[in-house]
């Protein structure tokens, strides 16, 4: 399997507008290539939900501090007061690395899907060129034929050959012909593969004139990439399980008093006593451990398919 992934990393250079045009329309029609392309919005989106500040909270009282309410002596305070949850800064930069570490892995997933649709692509691409240029020679063996048949009837006019040579040219023009058919029936095949593969109308007329040219590239496979994406992704959502106070809240508040008025300001940590977050650091490094053996098991795997391809 990596032997067959390995040839999706060639780079491959079309000259023809007709081809990129209908290729851009294959990758715009297909849904799971667009799905994939809007998760990283999605993924970005969800990190800004996870670092944003939480609404403000706003405390109201009223108080009464008379002693003989019979009396109606009454003697009224009230209290205001506002708290607001903060995000601790160490906190917020570790999520923050982990949204971006989500988006680079769904990036080089996008990529490597859209690797393996323009790899199908170009196999469905090249196997309609080749349909094409069977049913073109075909077509010219067909021409040649019917000289063929044309050179021998007038020779059998003219007397010099049998008639037997004439009816020879004539089945073999009959096969040819037959042969041509059957070539574009194919043709229609291919092309019909190609365009629902493009997810496009039938009716489009496809040139197989290009050619490819194929070069060598020296980056990294889009799998190995991938794998290494996944590690990172998995070291930061360690970083973040490793926090075990996330936020704290500040608070603030005035109070009024039949003789004095107060003013309170101060912060409420939480005490990390019955949840320390234990087992989702446990949870982050079991899950950093597994992408690190399937990190070394690719590369492993890649190397021996090397050698022996």
């Amino acid at each position: 399997m990596t032997r067959n992934i390995i040839g999706l990393f060639c780079v491959v250079l079309l000259h023809a507008d007709n081809y990129d045009a209908l290729l851009e329309l294959a990758i715009n029609n297909n849904a799971k290539l667009q799905i994939a392309k809007s998760q990283r919005e999605q993924t970005k989106l969800q990190g800004q939900i996870s670092t944003r500040l939480e609404n403000p909270n706003m405390e109201f009282e009223l108080s009464d501090f008379s002693n003989i309410r019979l009396l109606r002596e009454n003697q009224i305070g009230a209290r205001v007061g506002v708290n607001q949850s903060l995000l601790l800064p160490w906190v917020k930069e570790d999520k923050q690395r982990l949204t971006q570490t989500k988006i680079d892995e769904q990036e080089q997933s996008y990529r490597l899907s859209k690797a393996n649709f323009i790899y199908r692509f170009n196999s469905l691409y090249l196997s309609y060129q080749e349909a094409v240029k069977k049913r073109d020679l075909q077509q010219e063996a067909l021409e040649i034929s019917q000289k063929i048949v044309s050179i021998a009837r007038g020779r059998f006019e003219g007397g010099t050959v049998a008639k037997s040579e004439l009816f020879q040219a004539k089945i073999e023009e009959s096969e040819i012909l037959g042969e041509l058919r059957a070539l574009e029936l194919e043709v229609l095949k291919r092309k019909n593969e190609l365009l629902r593969f493009a997810n496009v109308e039938n009716s489009i007329e496809v040139d197989a004139e290009y050619q490819f040219f194929e070069t060598s590239s020296s980056s990294t496979h889009p799998l190995l990439a991938l794998r290494e994406k996944k590690e990172e992704v998995a070291k930061a959502r360690l970083a973040v399980a490793t926090n075990t106070i996330d936020s704290i809240e500040l608070f603030s508040e005035i109070e009024t008093e039949p003789d004095q008025d107060v003013f309170r300001i101060g912060v409420s940590l939480p005490l990390p006593i019955f949840n320390n977050k234990s087992q989702e650091k446990q949870l982050a490094k079991i899950e950093l451990n597994n992408q690190k053996l399937a990190l070394e098991e690719f590369k492993i795997l890649s190397c021996y398919s090397n050698r022996h391809s």
